[in-house]
């Protein structure tokens, strides 16, 4: 009977450690994320874009991370300077706001992200699969209007052996 009430009181501890820890993780969310400043940069309208074309001095980056957080950049509200070049490049350039993933793993996330199409669509499911020469990724659309196209990755769910490569220079 006492083995019993010292293991009911070692559960009771760790109920109380594991409300608590949720409680101030609410906490942390609230005071980090949905308090964050908003950007008060103007919003852009669809004839910005379309006067994009008209413009001779256009340079596009993308820059694509796997597993970084929002709430750690300061361009999204986190107020210690983690990331001053991201932050220069999101002052100055375009920056999205809502973002969402299409799959949890890198490689079918990406091969959605480079196509607009669901995982399913890109049938990009397994190790094994690549991005059908198919496809029309960014890269070639770019290349095709005359921009010089170049990638580098250090991942290797994108290299060129997946199909990720279509497109560059």
């Amino acid at each position: 009977m006492m083995a019993e009430n010292q293991d009911r009181g070692r559960r009771s501890k760790w109920l109380v450690v594991g409300i608590l820890v949720a409680a101030l993780s609410g906490v942390a969310y609230w005071f980090l994320v949905a308090n964050a400043s908003p950007d008060d940069r103007p919003e852009g309208t669809l004839a910005d874009i379309a006067s994009l074309r008209d413009r001779d001095d256009l340079n596009v980056l993308f820059v694509v991370i796997d597993t970084l957080r929002s709430d750690r950049l300061s361009a999204y509200g986190y107020e210690r300077g983690t990331s001053p070049t991201l932050d220069y490049l999101s002052q100055t350039g375009v920056r999205f706001d809502q973002h969402r993933a299409q799959s949890s793993w890198t490689k079918s996330s990406m091969a959605s992200l480079w196509t607009g199409l669901y995982p399913i669509r890109t049938d990009v499911l397994r190790h094994t699969d690549a991005v059908p020469e198919v496809a029309v990724l960014p890269a070639e659309i770019f290349q095709e209007a005359g921009f010089v196209t170049g990638g580098i990755w250090r991942n290797g769910w994108v290299a060129p052996n997946f199909g990720f490569s279509q497109g560059f220079d």
